[in-house]
């Protein structure tokens, strides 16, 4: 199966209108059980291309299999945000496509000055409530009796995410202190959010730890931090690259307390600040 994540055209209109249906016609995940005419959804999507929307499918071939888009509000005042909508057809879901398509998604509407991007979901959708809160959504309120198919009342989780700025605007220390507040908290959607997918720690032992092991162990307890205080920061930033690399006292669970140099290297990616390599190297006594 070769996948492509691409910006919605007019050419995907029919491709898209089917998926639509297809997954309204579930009755489980959208608030329309079906399609609008294919000429509404063939205006609606021009209307998306003329405005340089966040809206994007997932070819399987040339065949629409999803769909994830960010539209904002239509009032000055709530213009900054944005309402996630998403779907894919039940013989693609599971493989990873949802996160590809938020990802793409999500970059392209902070570009378009969207900062606060919401949702909302069926309380019991439990995999696409977990992909959001691996992404950085964050939980807001629960709707009771919020959507009603065929009698049958289900709650809605209400979701945000809030965009960190990007470029030359980020403060770098300040990214690098939620970083080790959310190791520290195990607050592991913030995690997650901030590591980069290809992300790698090497200790001061030299072992080298990628992203899944490192933010897995953390997420299941046999790796607690007890401490992590960072003293003065020095920050290089060069376009889409930084440094940022300080003292710090850390203590784990497992053993007492001691002192290290860390430097840590973030990348612009996909228009969000990500760490992508972690060095601690042990400060030896005098």
């Amino acid at each position: 199966m070769s996948i492509t994540i691409a910006p919605i055209d007019l050419c995907h209109a029919s491709g898209f209108h089917a998926c639509l249906d297809a997954v309204a016609r579930e009755k489980s995940f959208l608030a329309q059980t079906e399609a609008l005419p294919l000429s509404r959804i063939e205006a609606f999507i021009q209307d998306s291309v003329t405005h340089d929307a966040a809206q994007f499918v997932a070819l399987d071939g040339e065949r629409v299999v999803g769909w994830a888009d960010i539209f904002p509000h239509w009032a000055p005042a709530l213009a900054h945000c944005g309402r996630l909508g998403m779907g894919l057809l039940p013989s693609h879901r599971g493989q990873g496509l949802g996160r590809q398509l938020l990802v793409a998604c999500i970059s392209k509407a902070g570009s378009n000055g969207i900062t606060r991007i919401e949702l909302e979901a069926r309380a019991d959708n439990h995999r696409a409530i977990r992909l959001y809160e691996q992404l950085g959504f964050v939980h807001e309120t629960l709707k009771k009796y919020a959507m009603r198919f065929d009698g049958a009342y289900h709650d809605a989780a209400q979701m945000c995410l809030l965009l960190l700025p990007t470029g030359a605007e980020v403060d770098i220390r300040a990214l690098e202190r939620l970083r080790v507040q959310s190791l520290l908290q195990r607050d592991m959607p913030t995690a997650w959010r901030l590591h980069s997918p290809d992300y790698q720690l090497i200790t001061p032992s030299g072992v080298s730890f990628s992203r899944e092991r490192y933010l897995g162990m953390i997420e299941a307890g046999s790796l607690v931090y007890l401490q992590w205080q960072a003293e003065a920061m020095q920050v290089r930033l060069r376009g889409s690259m930084a440094v940022v690399r300080y003292p710090a006292t850390l203590q784990l669970e497992s053993g007492s307390a001691f002192r290290c140099w860390h430097t840590d290297t973030y990348e612009q990616t996909e228009g969000q600040w990500l760490a992508v390599w972690s060095q601690a190297t042990a400060i030896r006594p005098d």
